[in-house]
């Protein structure tokens, strides 16, 4: 069961791998890669509320970089957001 197998490498349910498959159509080849990214940890941005702190500060505070097309953004590579007392205080 080659969907199968994929949906539990990929940590899938199996209905939501054939549903995949299905949806690629002739593109089946690639079901291994979608799954993959489906997968994959989303990025996650922070904005820094304006008056609150500034981006820097919080870049600082929460571990991340400063975005690049916002002052007020923050990527975090990792963690929990919801761990950062910039967040829990309402700040990001």
């Amino acid at each position: 069961d080659p969907v199968g197998h994929l949906a539990l490498v990929n940590a899938h349910p199996r209905w939501i791998a054939q549903a995949f498959a299905d949806a690629l159509g002739a593109r089946a080849g690639e079901l291994s890669e979608l799954l993959a990214s489906d997968d994959a940890r989303p990025e996650v941005h922070l904005l820094a509320r304006p008056g609150a702190l500034t981006a820097a500060e919080l870049a600082d505070q929460a571990g991340g970089t400063v975005g690049r097309y916002s002052p007020y953004a923050v990527y975090l590579g990792d963690g929990d957001p919801g761990g950062l007392a910039a967040v829990r205080d309402g700040k990001a």
